[in-house]
């Protein structure tokens, strides 16, 4: 993007139904710039036209979004965790303020995951897609240092 860097940002929203946009809030604290991946076709065809025509088709829409590695800290996880592994509620722990997300992997069904909306822009323009998911994810991590995520 053509924008002043400094105000570029990323904010994802959780999809009550999968495919329909939502207004995406949550700000991603990291680095990545939506790809559009539409793809666009330009048929060849004998119109009697010597400079040929101009038709085109778009036989698939699509977007991408690589998210470089940031801190894993437990705002930024549950994002990735949801849209790629399986969605959980939340079980209070105790009576503080924290929650445990347990992930059981079923044997016999398949997981059931989230979607998201997701916006990324800068000062000059901003893309918008719905129906995202988490297709790849890696978790690393050093000793004495933050794990990190990325997606």
């Amino acid at each position: 993007m053509a924008g002043i860097k400094a105000l570029r940002k990323i904010q994802l929203g959780r999809e009550t139904t999968k495919g329909t946009a939502v207004a995406a809030t949550a700000r991603w604290r990291g680095i990545g710039t939506i790809k559009d991946e539409r793809v666009t076709m330009f048929p060849e065809e004998d119109i009697g036209i010597l400079s040929g025509s101009d038709r085109t088709y778009v036989p698939q829409y699509g977007a991408s979004l690589s998210m470089e590695s940031v801190p894993a800290t437990f705002e930024q996880i549950e994002h990735v965790l949801e849209a790629g592994v399986k969605t959980v509620a939340g079980v209070a722990d105790g009576a503080g303020s924290g929650y445990i997300y347990d992930r059981l992997m079923p044997t016999t069904t398949g997981n059931t995951t989230k979607t998201y909306t997701i916006e990324g822009g800068d000062n000059e323009q901003a893309e918008e897609t719905e129906y995202a998911f988490v297709k790849s994810f890696a978790l690393s991590g050093v000793a004495k240092e933050a794990w990190m995520i990325s997606s």
